[in-house]
């Protein structure tokens, strides 16, 4: 367990968890009642996740919503109900995730960081572009997809410094080409070429997991025993047992995750804070 403070006075104690719950407790956070900062920094996400597609009876991407719910559940309990979104399945439509990307415009500001998370599948489409398929796809055509331009255009709007995005997809790679750029850190779950996988034992697709499985195992992702679990601390921790859980229960080609890092540093995620308090109270006394 790790110990930040120990046998400290009951005032200081008390002191020290007020000042933590509301600048530290996690890198950013929806505003509180107490703020030391006059603008402090928020987290902003939005999860997709498309398992069935109305206009292709029949063809279903397993797990891709079940997961995308585990992961937002995962962020949810930090950074609170009005910061997040979950968009899955009929939810999941082009109009619906690109006006998904525009409340992050209009909420999140140059403080801030943004998560962007999807699932679903992928391909190349015409004019060189990559594309991920929304709920309402078409058979003859690529106009309800999302392609790297589209959604590189839809987060030109956001004003925050930092943008992480998670995708789990064919050829999810390719995507830095129009997607990376200064303050974007992106999480690709294969290569430009390649195939992403689920499997029936992790009830997910496996970069998720192993994405999900950072959070799960901070302590152990958390390299540099900062209290802090960033962006590239999760893609180091996932990258290698994505790799590994394909080659051994021959998924073949295995993924080989892609991190396209634009940031100048570790983009934090969420912290962790674990107080031991040992204090020693006098007979009758009452806190």
């Amino acid at each position: 367990m790790k110990k930040l403070f120990s046998r400290v006075s009951i005032a200081s104690f008390l002191a020290l968890v007020v000042l933590l719950m509301t600048t530290f407790a996690i890198p950013c956070a929806p505003a509180q009642g107490i703020v030391f900062l006059p603008n402090p920094p928020e987290c902003w996400g939005v999860f997709v996740g498309v398992a069935n597609f109305v206009n292709w009876p029949g063809l279903e991407m397993q797990y891709a919503d079940s997961g995308q719910q585990d992961l937002y559940n995962k962020f949810v309990s930090v950074w609170g109900t009005d910061h997040v979104r979950l968009l899955t399945n009929s939810q999941a439509t082009k109009s619906g995730i690109l006006n998904a990307v525009d409340w992050l415009a209009s909420n999140a500001d140059s403080n801030d960081t943004v998560l962007f998370s999807a699932n679903s599948l992928g391909g190349q489409g015409p004019s060189l572009d990559y594309y991920f398929w929304t709920y309402n796809s078409n058979v003859v055509d690529w106009n309800n997809d999302i392609s790297s331009t589209e959604l590189a255009n839809a987060f030109d709007s956001v004003n925050a410094a930092k943008q992480v995005f998670i995708l789990s997809f064919a050829k999810a790679g390719a995507w830095e080409g129009h997607l990376g750029g200064s303050g974007r850190v992106i999480l690709a779950g294969c290569e430009a070429s390649g195939w992403g996988y689920w499997d029936d034992t992790l009830e997910n697709a496996v970069f998720v997991y192993y994405v999900i499985d950072a959070i799960d195992n901070f302590d152990a992702a958390d390299t540099n025993n900062d209290y802090e679990l960033s962006a590239e601390e999760i893609f180091a921790y996932a990258s290698p047992l994505t790799t590994g859980f394909d080659t051994d229960n021959g998924y073949l080609p295995a993924q080989h995750p892609v991190l396209d890092d634009g940031y100048s540093g570790d983009v934090p995620l969420i912290s962790e804070f674990v107080f031991n308090n040992n204090t020693s109270l006098p007979p009758g006394t009452v806190v």
